[in-house]
């Protein structure tokens, strides 16, 4: 079947949900093979493409580093495809969702929920809320409408700047992580972020692919990057973090 008859069988909203549908199989596939057939989940894990595991195996395990804090913008669901519920058990978490509810995130007893979006004022703005169909679409849900076949209510939700978030929980001198998932705001996150003020030892962020303005930014703010983590999120590490864990 070629390209054209399948364009012409479907409509291109069929077509584009055929694609993503495809896309996670794929990357499912892809993470049972890199780490073996027992599989992420069955170890303990709950990120949707292992981000927890890398962490786990990376900054904690390896680099053996003590953080105060780990702040999960855009945590989604409490705790399935999370990517810092494993580590609540240990570490206090700070998760920033509009989507989900304070009654939501009792289940996360170690954890500061704010729901509410990161934006670069504070105030409310519009955001376009995703609905299930096949259990994940919601996970799209952003302030830039996605794609015509996924199925979307437009909403006004809560919106504060990022530093001024941290600054009611986070003291000078406290160690923290800082991990980013919004669906292609991620500049917006990092923008409302004083990193003089407060600079996270480490940064996971989705990236897409061939987009290396975040890349570069932070590059430039004194951070290296690392490692590709899954199919979506770059990994950056404090360069002076890394002076200090070899000298």
């Amino acid at each position: 079947m070629n390209l054209t008859y399948l364009l012409k069988k479907h409509s291109p909203s069929r077509v584009k949900k055929m694609y993503h549908e495809l896309k996670w199989l794929i990357f499912l596939y892809i993470l049972k093979i890199n780490y073996g057939i027992k599989g992420i989940w069955e170890e303990g894990y709950n990120s949707q493409f292992g981000q927890d595991k890398f962490l786990d195996s990376f900054i904690f395990k390896k680099l053996q580093l003590d953080l105060d804090f780990l702040v999960d913008v855009g945590s989604n669901h409490p705790v399935h495809n999370n990517n810092s519920y494993y580590f609540e058990k240990d570490i206090k978490c700070i998760c920033i969702d509009p989507m989900y509810r304070q009654a939501d995130y009792k289940v996360r007893e170690n954890t500061i929920f704010y729901q509410l979006a990161v934006n670069k004022k504070k105030g409310y703005s519009s955001f376009y809320r995703v609905e299930k169909v096949n259990g994940w679409e919601d996970q799209m849900s952003s302030f830039v409408k996605p794609e015509a076949h996924f199925k979307t209510i437009e909403e006004k939700v809560k919106v504060e700047r990022l530093e001024n978030i941290l600054e009611s929980v986070i003291s000078d001198g406290d160690k923290f992580g800082l991990m980013i998932d919004v669906e292609g705001m991620e500049h917006v996150v990092l923008d409302t972020l004083n990193i003089l003020r407060f600079r996270p030892v480490f940064i996971l962020v989705e990236t897409p692919a061939l987009n290396f303005t975040l890349k570069n930014k932070l590059i430039g703010e004194g951070y290296k990057y690392l490692a590709r983590v899954g199919p979506c999120d770059d990994f950056f590490i404090d360069c002076k973090v890394l002076s200090h864990l070899r000298s």
